[in-house]
């Protein structure tokens, strides 16, 4: 557990926590496995397996969905909880091998996947009557049964999510409505496939052209995400960061939490665009928006909010914290290199930022934006290649410490 040294102490304690628990059970669960129709089990497990792959991108760039729930489903409710388990086990480890994932993520996810499962399961069990699966109330604990699995899966991972990344599980898009339907439903889908097989089981086409449909169904979040991204760069569009802007101030104004927001402007982006083209700026911003995204914590939000000018908004952050940020992604890009068709040597570039914070507990988000701005360009006034902070007033900024303000776009010399 070498890789777990890099997590809080709380983090570390929910995650151990989470994989002992959920290895018991799964050895628990594993062992009043019952050895009936091997062959659809097998089945189970090898379309699982194949579906486990097919990732569809979720509400947030680091969620997904795939269809192996349909699969769970149908398990649980024709073979009981502990083949579910087995066809989960198997679905994630052949991922693994393929994708070769964190060992403590997938991990993670089996033993979530245990705990949800063996809750699940128990309810189903007490609720429902398994052996007459047609009654009204085995249909209620189906659906009963596969609405705890969805909240206890999301709530275990969401969790996960706030203590490692530090986002909250709005801001992680596991516990967004969408998501959590969508999973509901496709366990749900699952059910009722389990159902018709057990009277035909050559209706189980009907259900296969359902799940096509829901595949389609599943692309919406990713859709939905792409109007609220800048095509160029990658990066949240300025819509979006407006928005998201409006709502992290009203939270920050409410609950006096501290708001910073970081306007980045690239130097003498035009003149790249004139001595090299156009394409060679392209290369730039788009190098540059991946030293921003990388270069912050995952409840940041950057955003390209036009032409050559970045923002990234930083809840539960200080300017004086967020000040460090900015000088170390100024020092990165100073660093970087960006080779481009039209230049033998790379291009460098610099770029100047401005900072403000939530000063007063009324602040808008027009004026927290405002105040930014002031800022950059006081930055570029400077000289460029700096950091300003605004303090309260137009002509009364904090500097950074000192830094070379020359110029470095241009090309590399040897």
């Amino acid at each position: 557990m070498r890789i777990l040294r890099d997590f809080t102490t709380s983090a570390k304690s929910y995650l151990i926590s989470v994989l002992l628990l959920g290895g018991a059970l799964t050895i628990w669960q594993l062992s009043q496995f019952d050895r009936q129709e091997p062959l659809l089990i097998l089945a189970a497990c090898a379309l699982a397996a194949l579906l486990q792959s097919f990732k569809i991108e979720g509400a947030t760039a680091r969620t997904s969905y795939n269809l192996s729930w349909v699969v769970y489903g149908f398990v649980l409710v024709s073979s009981g909880a502990p083949a579910m388990i087995l066809v989960i086990l198997v679905a994630h480890l052949v991922e693994w091998i393929f994708q070769r994932y964190p060992w403590y993520i997938q991990t993670f996810n089996i033993a979530s996947f245990a705990i949800a499962v063996t809750v699940a399961g128990l309810i189903y069990n007490s609720v429902g009557t398994v052996e007459e699966p047609f009654t009204f109330i085995s249909s209620v604990a189906i659906l009963v049964a596969a609405g705890v699995f969805t909240l206890v899966n999301h709530l275990l991972v969401g969790f996960a999510v706030k203590l490692v990344r530090g986002q909250s599980l709005a801001q992680s898009g596991v516990f967004s409505p969408l998501t959590l339907s969508l999973d509901y439903g496709m366990l749900c889908l699952g059910a009722i496939g389990a159902l018709i097989w057990l009277v035909n089981p050559y209706a189980i086409i009907l259900v296969a052209l359902m799940a096509y449909l829901l595949q389609n169904v599943l692309r919406v979040p990713a859709l939905r995400r792409q109007t609220e991204t800048d095509p160029k760069v990658g990066l949240f569009n300025s819509r979006y960061f407006a928005d998201t802007v409006e709502q992290e101030i009203l939270r920050a104004n409410r609950f006096d939490r501290p708001l910073s927001l970081v306007m980045a402007d690239l130097d003498f982006l035009r003149r790249v665009n004139n001595i090299y083209g156009h394409l060679a700026g392209d290369v730039v911003l788009k190098g540059v928006a991946e030293i921003l995204r990388t270069s912050v914590r995952d409840l940041d939000i950057v955003a390209r909010f036009g032409g050559e000018e970045f923002a990234i908004l930083m809840p539960e952050t200080t300017p004086e914290q967020a000040f460090l940020t900015a000088e170390r992604i100024r020092q990165a890009i100073q660093e970087a290199e960006f080779s481009v068709a039209t230049s033998v040597a790379p291009i460098k570039v610099t770029m100047s930022f401005g900072l403000a914070g939530r000063l007063e507990r009324d602040l808008t988000a027009n004026e927290l934006i405002h105040q930014a701005d002031l800022a950059v360009m006081e930055a570029k006034q400077e000289g460029r290649n700096c950091s300003r902070i605004y303090g309260g007033r137009a002509t009364n900024f904090k500097k950074a410490p000192a830094v070379s303000t020359s110029p470095l776009v241009g090309v590399v010399k040897s």
